[in-house]
This record gives structure tokens, sequence and C-alpha cells, in this order.
């Protein structure tokens, strides 16, 4: 029987080391949501947009004299305060806009990892397959 060489054993030990960190780099990644195929960024790009003018009332005006009359001077307060808070509300859009560039960003650079974390791991399983193959003719050789 053939006995393995000190030189063969690191190469299959770093080899496995490699394998087990990238285990460990897929999971932390899936934890992550990073590999879910579904967009995790679709509910932000959904909320990213804040709307001033969201109506009062909506979907439906209140039912009595009292709470129309109050929905109503609400609108009015609105309309009266609206040079203040639409410089507000386009600033956060302004802001919004920014992060969600930013997440995509982030997105985009997640799926580049994941994507050479498969090339690296079918690299190190190819290598490792191409060590079984040359211990087995070394193994052939000397049996």
């Amino acid at each position: 029987m053939a006995t393995r060489s000190p030189e063969s054993e690191q190469v299959r030990s770093a080899l496995a080391d490699l394998q087990g960190e990238i285990r460990r780099h897929r999971a932390a990644l899936e934890e992550a949501g990073c590999l879910d195929p579904a967009d995790p960024l679709a509910q932000v790009r959904l909320r990213a947009q804040v709307n001033a003018q969201f109506p009062i009332g909506w979907p439906v005006m209140p039912k009595g004299l009292v709470p129309k009359a109050i929905a109503v001077a609400k609108k009015l307060a609105r309309r009266l305060l609206r040079w203040y808070i639409d410089p507000l509300v386009d600033q956060q859009n302004e802001y919004n806009a920014v992060v969600v560039r930013y997440l995509e960003t982030m997105q985009g650079r997640d799926e580049e990892r994941a994507a050479r974390l498969d090339r690296l791991e079918y690299q190190v399983n190819a290598l490792a397959r191409r060590l079984d193959v040359l211990e087995g003719r070394v193994a052939e050789r000397e049996g």
C-alpha cells in the first residue's frame, strides 16, 4: 500500500481548508440574504418616494359633519404649510434615492462576490479531483 507524501498531505489539507472557508462564506452570504434569488431591494424601491400630498380622508372621506370638517381643516392647513413641508419631503426623497443607489451597489458587489465564490469553489473542487487522480497514479506506480 502506497503512503502519501508530506507535500500531498499539505495540499490535501490546504484544499480542505479552502473548501471549509468557502462553505463558511456561502453560509454567511445566505444568512445575510445575499444569495436569495428574489430582489431584496424591491420593498425599498417601492417605499423610497415620499408623497407630501397624501390625501386626507383617503381612501374614503369620514362620515359625519364633524369628521368631515376636521378633514377639510387638515387639507387647508396642509395647503397653507406646503411651502414648509415640500422642501422637507424633497430632501427626504433625495436621501432615499441615494440610499437606494448605495444598496443597489452593495447588492451588485454581493452578487459579484457570490459568483467569485462559485468560481473558487469549482476550482478548489477541480484541484481536489486532480489531486486524487495524481495520487492514484502514484499509488499505481509504487504498487
